[in-house]
């Protein structure tokens, strides 16, 4: 429970980081269904894909308390979370 926690403190600290420095993140397009994989999946990252493109979700690290899963969870989106 406590890694979750600190996967989100460090998101938190991501977006501050971003903001702060006023830089412009840029997204890529997404037009066919995808498997989005990722280190760390993070809920953010997570909700910028739209639903009808996201087949599944591949994260190394987190777990089933993360927000990342429960979104997913949520969104009916399979997934897979401390692949590691």
């Amino acid at each position: 429970y406590l890694r979750e926690r600190a996967q989100d403190i460090r998101e938190l600290g991501q977006r501050l980081l971003y903001f702060l420095h006023n830089s412009e993140q840029e997204n890529a397009a997404i037009d066919r269904p995808i498997i989005l994989v990722a280190n760390e999946l993070t809920a953010t990252l997570l909700a910028s894909v739209p639903k009808e493109h996201l087949l599944a979700v591949v994260s190394l690290e987190g777990g089933a308390n993360s927000h990342a899963a429960i979104l997913s969870r949520a969104l009916g989106v399979p997934a897979v979370m401390g692949a590691n």
